[in-house]
């Protein structure tokens, strides 16, 4: 018996039920503990949290690039989901953790004035079964990194098979966060493989604006699914997150462009 399939046997008597979606395998588990020292209270419940989410994971057989996890766990708890859409890790992890739920937790103070907080979860790990389509890839082109408020934004897109596309534009305040596309008057529909799509397709421009009077940084989260994924979700950092990981890996990509955005 292989090590992947001990260690599910192992989590399947520990919480006693599977549940299994079209690509993926929710496992749902009880107990995990975790312990977490900081200078304050916050923050060491917070490594508490993070700590017993790793180990869940683990219980779940998912070993590969922890330290991704631990990133990806850093940035959810600080809200800086920035770094995520920086990063590879929407195609680095093997699942996420949902649903976590604290259901005891105690502190203690200790040696240098920092608090040891432990508590103990119960959860449910997403484990995704499939591996990304390393022949699923796209060329968005024509994005800069600066703009001037007024500017037209346009861009490219290409893609290997066919694809829907969304992209979010996040401004730097995280109020007023829109989709860019699809919107009011160009509507969702499929890019054919290896076609190049020039975007606006339907608008005389897409306007570069500022939230106040100085420079702003903006981010824009393009995806492209292999099969329409609707969107219903308030558009923030977290949800968008979310959705994204309910989307099965092998049929999604993930693009973003951080652009600054000045006072003319």
């Amino acid at each position: 018996m292989g090590k992947s399939i001990v260690c599910l046997a192992l989590v399947l008597s520990m919480c006693g039920m599977v549940l299994y979606a079209q690509e993926d395998t929710l496992i749902n588990l009880t107990a995990v503990a975790g312990v977490g020292y900081s200078n304050t209270v916050e923050n060491s419940r917070s490594k508490a949290i993070d700590d017993a989410k790793t180990k869940a994971l683990r219980m779940a057989c998912i070993d590969e690039n922890i330290s991704t996890y631990t990133d990806y766990f850093r940035a959810e708890t600080d809200q800086n989901y920035q770094e995520l859409f920086s990063s590879q890790v929407f195609t680095q992890m093997k699942g996420v953790v949902r649903n976590v739920e604290v259901i005891s937790e105690s502190k203690e103070f200790i040696e240098g004035d920092n608090i040891k907080t432990e508590v103990v979860i119960d959860c449910t790990v997403m484990k995704f079964n499939t591996e990304p389509d390393l022949l699923y890839k796209a060329a968005i082109e024509g994005v800069k990194p600066v703009y001037y408020s007024g500017d037209a934004l346009s861009f490219s897109v290409k893609v290997s098979s066919d694809s829907y596309l969304k992209i979010f534009c996040i401004p730097e305040s995280k109020e007023n966060a829109y989709f860019l596309f699809p919107n009011d008057y160009e509507r969702d529909f499929v890019l054919k493989a290896d076609e190049m799509y020039s975007f606006p397709f339907n608008l005389e421009m897409y306007e570069m604006m500022l939230d106040g009077t100085g420079q702003q940084t903006d981010r824009f989260i393009f995806i492209l699914t292999k099969e329409p994924y609707p969107y219903y979700k308030p558009i923030t950092y977290s949800d968008i997150v979310e959705w994204i990981f309910d989307i099965p890996i092998n049929k999604r990509i993930v693009e973003s462009f951080a652009v600054s955005i000045y006072p003319r």
